[in-house]
């Protein structure tokens, strides 16, 4: 849960980093959103390190989304990930970092390519993904029954555990049914925030819509639909879409506001 908050912590700090016109300002919170990062690199948890990513890719598209601006933020991703790329194979010349995050990040690509030996997280949850298809396959329409998963899962494989995918999780628990109304809502969230992006352009929504987009992103490594702090989340997005904000009075620099 620690790592879930501190997540949406780098988001909102990214999202007020763009805000700032202060130069002093968006200094401060480059050393907020880097200091953030890199607890999320000592964590070690994959998602922790990939999604804050994820977010900042999405939002610098959103907001860099008309033609003026649509190549400098395709051009700040590709430096972005330079970065990253170097960042990492200097983190990796640490021994704690190598033998932690470096470990977990190659037994993840060895068991998605298939070569090597992948870590024994990553096979547990391969058996589980397995197992929640295996039980939506069985129980398509309304599902094995509503937060039963690992009950199905512990009769099948011996492994009582959530199915560490929300979609399947979804599938596998309510079926096509309930995939498709708590999906349904999510889908609606986002459209609306993207119409409303396309007619006021305030960068509110924008950070409403890639806050979504790296949710559906973690949703494949995390089981979120019984989740408070997640719910909390698409609520306050959800009211996002009825707020009133106008304009005229609304201070916001021409770097972040696009119509």
């Amino acid at each position: 849960m620690f790592t879930y908050y501190l997540m949406i912590s780098i988001s909102i700090a990214t999202w007020l980093y763009y805000k700032q016109i202060n130069k002093k300002n968006r200094i401060i919170y480059g050393f907020i959103i880097t200091f953030l990062f890199l607890i999320c690199i000592t964590t070690a948890i994959r998602k922790a390190i990939f999604i804050p990513i994820i977010f900042w890719f999405a939002y610098v598209f959103i907001i860099s989304i008309n033609r003026r601006r649509l190549i400098g933020g395709i051009l700040k991703v590709i430096l972005s990930i330079a970065l990253i790329l170097i960042g990492y194979s200097l983190l990796m010349y640490n021994e704690y970092f190598a033998s932690t995050v470096g470990r977990r990040m190659e037994g993840f690509i060895a068991g998605v390519l298939g070569t090597g030996e992948s870590d024994n997280s990553f096979n547990i949850r391969m058996l589980l993904i397995k197992s929640a298809i295996e039980s939506f396959m069985t129980y398509p329409i309304f599902g094995y029954g509503f937060g039963a998963f690992r009950d199905y899962a512990d009769n099948m494989i011996n492994i009582r555990l959530y199915a560490h995918n929300n979609y399947l999780e979804l599938l596998a628990s309510s079926g096509i049914i309930g995939f498709i109304i708590y999906y349904g809502i999510v889908i609606l969230i986002f459209k609306k925030l993207y119409i409303r992006f396309k007619k006021l352009g305030n960068v509110m929504f924008a950070f409403g819509i890639a806050l979504i987009i790296s949710l559906l992103a973690n949703d494949f490594a995390v089981v979120s639909y019984l989740s408070l702090p997640y719910m909390t989340i698409l609520s306050i997005l959800a009211c996002l879409c009825k707020i009133s904000i106008d304009n005229n009075t609304e201070n916001i620099s021409d770097e972040v506001r696009f119509k």
